[in-house]
């Protein structure tokens, strides 16, 4: 079920994206010059939008139908802090200590772990936004058919890289607005929105969804 989806290759493409670009803002700071959060927040910002229309594209690819993409709440979910910061903000604090780095460590070194975390970060919040946008997009078809019933599917990434409790999930179906349980004790409506931080980072986890 999972291999009809189409593709989001910007989101597959993100790490190599950021890495020349990271290089060149570093060795820009390590000659003085501060690094542009501005740039990076919006490339992220830009995937984030996407990954929410994306989200609704998966819930009306299953569904059947095409459902509307409500901008206020695209921004709303792809500003939303998780744990007390959204995306900008992780963005920002890991390129301050980025810059505070560069005085003690070559800017290589520097480069590589900067375009490790933002890379983290993008690819975090956008499976969070996708998400998000699926379980909206559904909603929605549930709100203009009530005599519908949908349920929602978890799918893992299926590679060795999914971690146990995500894995215990693979298959599970519940009613849309049920939660899925894990069995060390977290519990999440979707990808992405666990309880526990080790269940979200680096998710890659989806939902589909059937009606009866």
């Amino acid at each position: 079920m999972t291999n009809d989806l189409p593709a989001f290759d910007e989101l597959n493409n993100i790490r190599s994206s950021l890495a020349p670009l990271v290089s060149e803002a570093v060795a820009d700071a390590a000659n003085g010059r501060r690094i542009d959060r501005r740039r990076f927040e919006d490339i992220i910002f830009e995937l984030l939008t996407m990954g929410y229309v994306y989200g609704i594209e998966v819930a009306g690819l299953d569904l059947e139908t095409d459902l509307p993409v409500r901008r206020e709440r695209m921004l709303e979910v792809a500003e939303a802090p998780t744990k007390g910061e959204n995306f900008a903000e992780r963005t920002n604090n890991r390129i301050a200590e980025a810059e505070e780095a560069l005085t003690t460590e070559p800017p290589d070194t520097v480069a590589q772990r900067l375009t490790d975390q933002l890379a983290t970060i993008a690819e975090t919040e956008t499976h969070r936004v996708i998400n998000t946008g699926s379980l909206d997009g559904a909603g929605e078809y549930t709100r203009e058919h009530p005599e519908a019933t949908v349920y929602k599917t978890w799918f893992t990434a299926g590679d060795e890289r999914v971690r146990d409790t995500h894995d215990y999930l693979e298959g599970a179906t519940v009613p849309l607005d049920a939660r899925f349980y894990t069995y060390d004790g977290d519990s999440a409506l979707r990808p992405g929105g666990f309880m526990f931080a080790e269940n979200n980072v680096n998710c890659r986890c989806i939902l589909r969804y059937t009606k009866n």
